[in-house]
């Protein structure tokens, strides 16, 4: 029988990258729409008020990056006094991609650190396959050769 394991968000906390909590991702998902607010104003027509950064505020702690899109992607559709375009509705992917890649992957000052402990990767040798969701590897340096 061949056995393959799925790996998802939980691998990140397990192995101690911190940074990829989903608080930490949070707190920066909030820092990241602040920072392009006026990229958000200057295409849709929308400010965003301080009572949105507040329920955000409230939310990051528990939800994960998918549900504060959401939040943000609705926020935005909500309060736009246009007619909705298709473009429209690609622009509003395209920002709310580059907010969340960001707030995932990046700090101010650069990428986050992709160290971890070795010692608690669960023992992974035993699968046939091996399927991630959304891991980092920055260990994983190797040049193949064709």
């Amino acid at each position: 029988m061949v056995r393959g394991l799925l790996l998802g968000n939980g691998i990140n906390a397990c192995i101690g990258i911190e940074d990829l909590s989903i608080k930490d991702i949070g707190k920066r998902f909030l820092n990241n729409v602040k920072g392009y607010s006026i990229i958000i104003e200057g295409l849709f027509g929308v400010k965003i008020n301080e009572a949105f950064f507040e329920y955000i505020g409230d939310k990051f702690m528990v939800c994960g990056i998918e549900t504060l899109a959401g939040l943000l992607y609705e926020y935005i559709k909500s309060n736009t006094n246009v007619r909705w375009t298709d473009n429209d509705e690609y622009r509003i992917q395209d920002i709310i991609s580059c907010v969340c890649l960001s707030s995932i992957f990046y700090l101010k000052d650069g990428k986050i650190s992709g160290d971890y402990d070795k010692t608690k990767i669960p023992p992974i040798n035993r699968y046939d396959y091996i399927f991630t969701l959304n891991i980092y590897d920055g260990a994983n340096k190797t040049q193949y050769k064709k």
